[in-house]
Order: structure tokens, then C-alpha cells, then sequence
């Protein structure tokens, strides 16, 4: 055999694994494209099952929604009465405050005359429990008056 047919046979030999390598490698990509025919073949089934789920979920949220708006609605009233008492409570409470401020204003202050009377010995004490029961008694009024 001359170089020239050992060369011919070398390139035959290398054509036919060339041959088994392209072969393989078109049934490789033939398989391919069968599994992505079944996966779009699958996928409109697929994505109509995900569509009618979010349909469902889309309307049961709607009617949840819906729900709520009327139960919401329903509870209004309440909560407009709940904030006229808060507001009524509100300026009772700084009316009343203001006449404990001032209570306490006019207990805080002694007069001359009960100073002195209470600066003697045992007569001072009796005074001082009367002059402590008046202010009481009157606070008391002052209260019932609110």
C-alpha cells in the first residue's frame, strides 16, 4: 500500500467517526426537540389550569372585598358616635380640669386671719381641722356642681 492509499484510508476512517459523531449528535438534538414538542404541546392545558386558578382566586378575593366593604360600612355609624362622645368627653374633661385648677388655686391660698389662728397652740389645731373640713365640704360642692 502506497502513502497515498494509507492517506485515503486514514481520511476514510476519520470521515466515518466524523459520520458517528454528527449521527449521534443529530439523535441528541432529535430527542431535544421531541421533549420541547411535548413541553408546548403540555403548556397551553398547563397555563388554561394556572388561568382558571387565578380566575377563582381573583373572584373569591373580589367577594371577600365586597364582604368587608359592607360589614365596614355597617360599623360607620359606631365609629362616627364613638368620636361625638370622644369630642364630648374631650371638653367635659378640660371643663373639669379647669374648675380642679382652680380649686386648687382657692385651697392653696390661707387668709391672714387663718394663719394666725393657726399659729396659736391647741385653739390653732381645732381651727386648722375646721378650715381643712370647709374646704373639703366645698370641694365637694364644686364637684356635684360638674
Amino acid at each position: 500500500m502506497s502513502l497515498s492509499g494509507l492517506g485515503v484510508l486514514i481520511i476514510g476512517i476519520a470521515a466515518v467517526i466524523a459520520a458517528v459523531g454528527i449521527g449521534r449528535l443529530l439523535l441528541k438534538a432529535t430527542k431535544l426537540v421531541g421533549s420541547i414538542d411535548r413541553s408546548i404541546t403540555a403548556a397551553p392545558r398547563q397555563l388554561e389550569g394556572i388561568m382558571t386558578e387565578t380566575c377563582g382566586l381573583i373572584s373569591e378575593g373580589n367577594q371577600a372585598l365586597a364582604d368587608l366593604n359592607i360589614k365596614t360600612s355597617q360599623l360607620n355609624p359606631y365609629f362616627y358616635l364613638l368620636g361625638d362622645l370622644g369630642r364630648g368627653c374631650e371638653s367635659w374633661s378640660l371643663t373639669l380640669k379647669d374648675k380642679l385648677n382652680t380649686l386648687d388655686r382657692k385651697s392653696l391660698q390661707v387668709d391672714e386671719k387663718t394663719e394666725e389662728m393657726i399659729s396659736k397652740n391647741g385653739y390653732g389645731s381645732i381651727m386648722l381641722a375646721y378650715f381643712l373640713m370647709k374646704k373639703r365640704k366645698e370641694m365637694q360642692r364644686i364637684q356635684e356642681g360638674v
